[in-house]
C-alpha cells in the first residue's frame, strides 16, 4: 500500500501554465484521477491478501489428520478481512474529503493516509496471527510446560546471552521444546 500512496503522491502533483483557475480545475482532476487509481490499488492488495490468507487457512492440515475442524477459523479469518476493508475504506472516504476540503495541505494529508493505514496494517496483522494461534491451538493443543530443571539450567548457562526482558518468555519456549525428558528425577547419575 505504501506504493500506492507514493504513486498518488506522484500524480497529483500538478505543475502548468495558466491562470488560477485553470491550475485549480487541473489540480482537482488530477487528484480525481489518482484517488481512483488510489482506491483500485488499494482494494487489489485486499484481494490479494484475502486470496492468500484463506488459501494458508484452507492448507492447514493438523499431524494427526483428527478431526478438526477449519470453518470456524475460516469464518473468523474473513471476518478479520472484511473489518480490515471496511476499515480502509473509511480512511480512503477521510483522506479523499481532507482533499476535497483543503488541497493546499496535501503532502500532510498524504502522511496522513501512509500512517494511518501503517497503523491498520498491523492491527490486521495481530489479528492474523492471533486466529492463526487460536487454529493451531485448537489442532494440537497446549504446548506443554518446561520442567523447572531445564528452565534452572537454561537460566545459567543463557543469561548472559538473552536480554532481561526476553529472558523469561525465550527460557519458557526453549525449555517446552527441550527434547529432555519431562520426569522429576532425569538428572540422576548413570552407573
Amino acid at each position: 500500500m505504501e506504493k500506492a500512496v507514493d504513486a498518488f503522491a506522484d500524480a497529483s502533483q500538478t505543475d502548468g501554465e495558466g491562470t488560477d483557475e485553470e491550475k485549480a480545475k487541473k489540480a482537482a482532476d488530477a487528484t480525481r484521477e489518482a484517488m481512483k487509481d488510489l482506491r483500485d490499488a488499494v482494494r487489489d492488495e485486499h484481494d490479494m491478501h484475502r486470496a492468500k490468507s484463506i488459501a494458508g487457512f484452507r492448507n492447514f492440515n493438523d499431524a494427526e489428520e483428527s478431526s478438526f475442524d477449519k470453518k470456524a477459523h475460516l469464518k473468523t479469518l474473513r471476518e478479520a478481512h472484511d473489518e480490515y476493508e471496511a476499515r480502509n475504506v473509511k480512511l480512503l472516504d477521510e483522506f479523499e474529503e481532507k482533499c476535497t476540503k483543503t488541497a493546499a495541505e496535501r503532502d500532510e494529508h498524504i502522511d496522513w493516509l501512509a500512517g494511518k493505514l501503517e497503523e491498520s496494517q498491523r492491527a490486521h496483522k495481530k489479528a492474523i496471527i492471533k486466529s492463526a494461534k487460536v487454529m493451531c491451538k485448537a489442532a494440537f493443543g497446549e504446548e506443554e510446560q518446561a520442567d523447572e530443571k531445564v528452565l534452572e539450567i537454561l537460566k545459567t548457562f543463557l543469561s548472559p546471552y538473552v536480554p532481561e526482558q526476553m529472558q523469561n518468555a525465550v527460557f519458557m519456549k526453549v525449555g517446552a521444546a527441550s527434547p529432555l525428558p519431562r520426569k522429576k528425577n532425569w538428572a540422576r547419575p548413570i552407573n
